[in-house]
């Protein structure tokens, strides 16, 4: 009775132990049940066989150990905006490349489109549930690192060899002197269609050189039925996100290229500003040169549905665009009057100060920068690289790729502003103002730093 009192026991504590019998209800039937058959000899036997495999089974060493192991695993939270597949696929080869060559990290991948992301992110940021490393745009960075949410990046970490990246990359990220976020950027160069140009008697290799030359090679590459426009001589998409455009033109036309400074107060109105505004508008209301579209129309813009023949797309389009066109494509940097400064935004890498994980975070976010990913990130998501260390495979990879790092070299881009939503939002609904005959140019501009400066207050 002893031996059959302990195995009884022995197989409850193994139970036990196992998580397989918690109430004591069930403890009691079973014993019951064992009582009744281990009373005969032949499962004294069988049970003392499986006693046997039990013990040899946990003495294996580690097997139920899972679970300790797992809690030894940290997990990092990690967001990213867009809505393209080549984003996310992009983004798992990469996170998958880093939690093999790190076991101890899993990185939870969380992708939403530029439309909710904001929103979503604000919604983490008041519930102190923020990711541990996000994806920033322009206007989303330049918000909130001014609220000191964002945990500084140490310039001489040697993980980020931040020394072989340019100045400009490394001002874009950084605020009050710190630097706290990376950019992975995109711009936007002058780009044509060979063919239009031929058809208008225009050399299909000589870009325009200036806005004069500009509006000349529009007038004669736009093409009418009776009073409308069939195709537009170029694009110059002012709806709903006109700050963009007037923010590339303006950046032509003025030595510093900025509409406000660091933290917001306005530096418009002045002379570039308004003839900067003047000169599109002319281009729309007295030309006629230009259709009124948007840039992030469904149908794609205008130059992507042929029917403009010169732009300043997007960066990340040219593949697409160069396959619809094969061999058709010019590509050059903006015709400044002052300057060639080209609009470059991007994405920026941030890691957030309330992470629980703040040194695995950190290492996550250099691996990130790190070249051989910049140059996953190029091949995948079309970002530029900005490493001097990939500047000859860069520009051997496609023939564009010179005037991209010819743009690269002479970027421009916003400050941070702590109401960037609502400033881009003046921006744009003054542009449109004037470009509809609403306003003067000049009214418009003064009107746009007025609330600007509102907005700030």
């Amino acid at each position: 009775m002893f031996f059959t009192s302990f195995l009884i026991d022995m197989i409850d504590v193994v139970s036990y132990t196992s998580h397989r019998l918690h109430a004591s209800e069930s403890i009691r039937k079973r014993r019951k049940a064992l009582m009744s058959m281990i009373h005969k000899p032949k499962y004294v036997a069988t049970v003392s066989l499986l006693l046997v495999l039990i013990f040899a089974l946990v003495s294996i060493p580690g097997l139920f150990a899972a679970g300790s192991r797992a809690e030894d695993v940290v997990e990092l939270e990690f967001w990213m905006p867009g809505q393209e597949p080549t984003i996310r696929e992009t983004m798992q080869r990469i996170i998958a490349d880093y939690e093999a060559a790190n076991p101890n990290v899993r990185i939870n991948y969380t992708q939403t489109p530029w439309g909710d992301y904001f929103a979503n992110l604000g919604a983490a940021i008041a519930g102190n549930l923020a990711p541990d490393v996000a994806g920033l745009g322009y206007g989303q960075f330049g918000m909130l690192v001014q609220d000191e949410l964002f945990q500084p990046i140490p310039k001489d970490d040697p993980r980020f060899q931040l020394d072989e990246v340019g100045d400009f990359f490394i001002q874009a990220g950084s605020f009050g002197g710190e630097l706290y976020a990376l950019l992975y950027p995109e711009n936007r160069p002058l780009v044509w269609r060979r063919d239009h140009f031929r058809e208008a008697g225009l050399d299909p290799d000589r870009p325009p050189q200036n806005w004069e030359e500009l509006r000349e090679y529009a007038r004669r590459l736009t093409v009418y039925s009776g009073n409308d426009i069939v195709r537009a001589g170029i694009e110059i998409p002012f709806l709903n996100f006109g700050t963009q455009i007037f923010k590339s033109f303006y950046a032509m036309n003025h030595p510093d290229g900025h509409f406000w400074e660091e933290g917001g107060e306005p530096i418009i109105p002045n002379a570039e500003a308004i003839e900067t505004l003047e000169y599109l508008v002319s281009l729309f209301q007295e030309d006629r040169v230009v259709f009124a579209t948007d840039m992030q129309d469904v149908t794609g813009t205008a130059f992507m549905q042929g029917i403009a023949s010169m732009a300043f797309p997007q960066s990340q389009s040219l593949p697409v665009l160069v396959q619809q066109n094969p061999g058709n494509l010019g590509f050059a940097m903006p015709p400044g009057e002052v300057d060639n400064k080209v609009l470059t935004l991007g994405t920026f890498f941030s890691m957030f100060r309330s992470s629980n994980h703040p040194e695995e975070a950190l290492d996550f976010l250099a691996y990130l920068y790190s070249p051989e990913v910049m140059w996953q990130m190029y091949e995948g998501i079309l970002f530029i690289p900005t490493r001097d260390s990939l500047r000859e495979r860069f520009l051997a990879d496609q023939d564009f790729n010179a005037v991209l790092a010819q743009a690269i070299d002479n970027p421009i881009s916003y400050l941070p502003n702590p109401a960037f939503g609502e400033a881009n939002s003046i921006v744009a609904q003054e542009v449109e103002e004037a470009f509809f005959g609403n306003k003067t140019a000049e009214q418009a501009v003064n009107d746009m730093a007025r609330r600007l400066r509102e907005a700030i207050r």
